[in-house]
């Protein structure tokens, strides 16, 4: 290494040269946020149309084997709309039926019922805990549960789908 390749500054307290760098003008500055942000908001609502309704289709199909399983696997159930504190298997052309709460009415194959799943949800610790029971009017019991949806901290809260003994109960 020779000396011309070496340069030391000597000069003390001097400060580090830091390049000059030409000022990007606001209007850019806000032009691309604006752009960015408007083809994330497209994105977003793209995929959320794109998916819906896959994501309907698996939560009508979780809930079909919910109503299998708590009412201990009817032949077949129909569905009951709570409207005026009173149950209608039928309702009016413009009432939409994720209006109104459902009951689902099973029953074995020689016809005769099994028993109600009742779909509820209540405040747990963090979020909604989605639940279904099946009910047999008959006897005044509960058939089965099962946890729809839960969104209670692992180990703490959610002992209402892992603890066995607690779900026996």
């Amino acid at each position: 290494m020779t000396d011309e390749n070496l340069h030391i500054d000597t000069a003390p307290n001097s400060p580090p040269q830091v390049p000059q760098q030409d000022e990007v003008p606001l209007w850019r500055l806000v032009t691309t946020l604006a752009v960015a942000g408007a083809l994330a908001g497209f994105l977003i609502v793209f995929v959320y149309v794109a998916t819906l309704p896959a994501i309907t289709a698996y939560k009508a199909e979780v809930l079909r084997v919910a109503i299998h399983d708590v009412l201990g696997a009817p032949h077949q159930f129909e569905t009951l709309y709570v409207v005026d504190g009173g149950l209608t298997e039928e309702l009016s052309a413009d009432q939409d039926p994720r209006d109104f709460e459902q009951i689902y009415v099973g029953f074995r194959q020689d016809g005769t019922q099994i028993g109600y799943a009742i779909a509820s949800a209540e405040f747990g610790f963090q979020d909604l805990v989605r639940v279904i029971f099946g009910y047999d009017a008959a006897t005044q019991s509960i058939l089965g549960m099962l946890v729809l949806e839960n969104k209670e901290t692992p180990g703490l809260g959610d002992k209402i789908v892992k603890d066995l003994q607690f779900v026996e109960q």
